[in-house]
């Protein structure tokens, strides 16, 4: 149940400004609801910083809020919160600090009164009782969490004493080592009691926080909740930690050690757990960040661009002499580069675009590798990468040109190295004219991935269009000439892409939103994506909603799903694999609030159709129309292997046969190729576990349907991620 969030018309004295830090990594649909919420604040002084933590983008959660104290900020690998609000912490250079969760919200004077409360008891920070909120299948039971005993003396027992959704000194936090520890779960208990060393916290009893407790939260999932293994084991670290801290505190208090002494053992203590690549990460989001907080950006409005950093763009130190790319250009190559997200590029000729490539490569973890064959050009390239800090994210290559045998026994220049492909993307802005750039292709084409780009720079030259002739004689591609800047471009890619067999007149958009959920399995996508293509010339794909989602780091299946021309979006969960129950939640919650969408088609990498009637999606949408108690039409086809019983209740499952389809009031609800009502996501959906879906279905008492012959055919039984992952099905 979402709150309204009520602002205050007419706001108090600003008094100091505070920093709020919301991490956010899960489903978006409550962000907008938590940042307004403290937007909304009647102590108005704020800087509020949404650290997306290397997932799926949010910002067009965030589209219409208009408010410049708000800053959005992607964070290119999930690390969890506490990295997140580390960043933060070490980014800003306000006094106050504050600490809100993405899914929670805030009363509208909690910053006031908590500022009042620590102010008046001169304290290092002040926390309030909490509303805590218990969300399960769509409803909300709403219970208040008092401030507990947390006033007492430290003791030798490690526990959790107050929460740390709370304002704090900026100072204090950074004199206990800040925010991370090297862990992602747990370290809010030793924040707080490490801060209760060093210092008083103040505290508010009124309930000025609400905190949403969902079932798949990282502190109720079966992954990283309390009872489970990864918990105790961080948990177990986290008790030596403080173990050793309060060793050294009641040295403090016996007055054997001053107070800076304690702080320093604390900070020391603080980083037992961060790796060295853990603590550069670190350093480097800081700078970034902060750099983006002294020279901020606007929020975009469309839904498909998103504020990812400072780019090269916005960097007024930098010249742009008038042989390099100019801005309109360079600004459409940061546009690709966001969308596509290519992963291994090659640039030849360096200079200004050698830094826009190094920066996209830090911000998103790609290989970039530049040759440069003038030792002047590559000095000049390098001081510029050494001045941004961007010299440990290209491989700069000084390559002397050198004859390089193309067709017919002829040589042209090109350069005396051998990068590492295979390259998805390449930049050819070089060699210059008098060597000339027929080579390029001949050298680079063994180097390329099954399906490439290739941007060539000077396009509206003689040259380069002599050098267009000759390539096309030897190789196949398809190419297309940009004007975007009096020097002109060619945009080359592989002549076997989807989109070049698809019929030139998209179909008209139906109600229809897909959702493929997929990842590491880029064998089995290519044979559903293009069995699915050979039906009446891909019209279900085309006409629909299409959403993919990429379960894991995959940057192989990122590329070859983000050509499609009829996906609409690609969501991404870098780090570990989601299960696939909180994976398929992920896409039913981004389906269910995309307009126009009245059903849903969900599938997975490895079902493919088979043998269909043609009228297939017409038959199983009147199904739904004609029969409200049914909420799952299942489509796997009546050959497939199926459970005879429910797999909640045990129960045996029993098909009443109608025209076309079989009807059953005791069937199970299924992961498997099915057609359901895009209104009924929320009775269903968040769930960690298939099984926890079937819960909730059998609770709905909704009746399910197979439809007959059926439709989708399983390819993928050696290959399941679920078996690896020692998940049910």
């Amino acid at each position: 149940m979402e709150q309204e969030v009520i602002c205050q018309t007419n706001p108090p004295a600003p008094g100091p400004r505070v920093t709020v830090s919301i991490p956010f990594h899960g489903p978006p649909h409550m962000l907008k609801r938590a940042v307004e919420s403290i937007l909304c604040q009647t102590h108005s002084h704020l800087r509020v910083i949404v650290l997306n933590d290397g997932g799926q983008p949010p910002w067009r959660h965030l589209a219409d809020v208009n408010d410049p104290r708000l800053v959005c900020f992607n964070l290119p690998i999930n690390r969890g919160r506490y990295f997140a609000d580390a960043v933060a912490l070490s980014a800003t250079d306000d006094p106050f600090f504050l600490i809100q969760d993405a899914d929670d919200w805030s009363e509208p004077q909690r910053i006031e009164k908590l500022m009042r409360q620590l102010r008046a008891e001169h304290s290092i920070g002040a926390v309030s009782a909490q509303q805590h909120c218990i969300l399960n299948a769509g409803s909300q039971v709403c219970t208040h969490k008092p401030l507990g005993g947390w006033r007492q003396p430290l003791d030798l027992s490690f526990r959790h004493r107050a929460d740390h959704h709370g304002l704090f000194r900026t100072e204090a936090l950074r004199t206990i080592g800040g925010y991370y520890h090297g862990f992602p779960i747990g370290s809010d208990t030793l924040i707080v009691n490490f801060l209760l060393m060093i210092g008083s916290l103040a505290s508010v009893e009124e309930p000025l926080y609400h905190r949403l407790l969902r079932p798949n939260s990282l502190t109720k999932s079966s992954a990283t909740g309390s009872r489970s293994s990864f918990r105790r084991q961080i948990s177990a670290k986290l008790r030596q930690m403080y173990a050793a801290a309060f060793a050294v505190y009641a040295k403090y208090l016996a007055g054997e050690i001053e107070h800076h002494a304690l702080c320093e053992h604390l900070r020391s203590i603080s980083q037992w757990h961060v790796t060295p690549e853990e603590s550069k990460a670190l350093n480097m989001e800081s700078q970034r960040l902060r750099e983006m907080l002294t020279h901020p950006m606007p929020l975009p409005k469309s839904a498909l661009l998103y504020q990812a950093s400072r780019t090269i763009l916005d960097d007024t130190t930098i010249e742009w002499p008038k042989w390099a790319i100019g801005r309109p250009f360079a600004q459409k190559l940061s546009a690709y580069l966001e969308r596509q997200r290519p992963r291994n590029i090659l640039e030849t000729g360096s200079g200004i675009s050698t830094i826009l490539l190094a920066d996209y490569a830090r911000r998103h973890q790609a290989a970039v590798t530049s040759l440069e064959h003038d030792p002047q050009y590559y000095d000049q390239t390098k001081a510029m990468l050494q001045q941004k800090g961007l010299q440990d994210h290209v491989d700069l290559r000084l390559a002397p040109l050198q004859p390089f045998p193309c067709s017919e026994g002829i040589r042209f220049s090109w350069y005396g190295a051998a990068p590492q492909g295979p390259f998805d993307f390449v930049f050819l802005d070089g060699p210059p004219e008098r060597f000339g750039r027929q080579a390029a292709f001949f050298a680079i084409a063994p180097q390329l991935a099954p399906e490439w780009v290739i941007w060539l720079h000077d396009g509206a030259r003689t040259h380069e269009q002599i050098c267009m002739k000759l390539w096309s004689r030897h190789f196949q591609f398809v190419q297309v000439f940009d004007y975007t800047e009096s020097k002109g471009a060619f945009y080359l890619r592989s002549a076997t892409s989807i989109s070049d067999r698809l019929p030139s007149q998209a179909p008209p958009r139906s109600t229809l939103g897909i959702g493929l959920l997929t990842g590491d399995r880029l064998p089995l996508l290519r044979r559903t994506i293009e069995s699915l293509l050979e039906l009446h010339d891909g019209f279900v794909l085309r006409s629909s909603t299409v959403v993919v989602l990429i379960n894991g780091d995959d940057p192989e299946t990122q590329f070859y799903v983000e050509q499609l021309p009829f996906v609409a979006a690609c969501l991404h969960h870098t780090g570990s694999v989601l299960p696939v129950g909180t994976a398929t939640s992920v896409l039913m919650d981004f389906l269910e609030q995309q307009q126009g969408i009245s059903h849903i088609l969900h599938l997975e990498d490895d079902w493919i159709p088979e043998l269909i009637a043609p009228n297939w999606l017409a038959d199983a949408h009147r199904i739904l129309s004609e029969h409200p108690q049914v909420g799952q039409v299942r489509l796997r086809h009546t050959r497939e292997k199926v459970l005879s019983y429910h797999m909640i209740t045990r129960q045996p499952i029993r098909w009443q046969t109608k025209e076309g389809f079989l009807l059953s009031p005791s069937a199970h609800f299924t992961f498997n190729p099915s057609l359901i009502r895009a209104q009924d996501v929320l009775d269903l959906f968040p769930c960690q576990t298939e099984s926890e879906a079937q819960q909730l279905y059998l609770a709905s008492g909704w009746a399910s349907a197979q439809l007959v012959p059926g439709v989708f055919v399983h390819i993928g039984d050696r290959h399941s991620r679920r078996i690896r992952l020692g998940q049910r099905a």
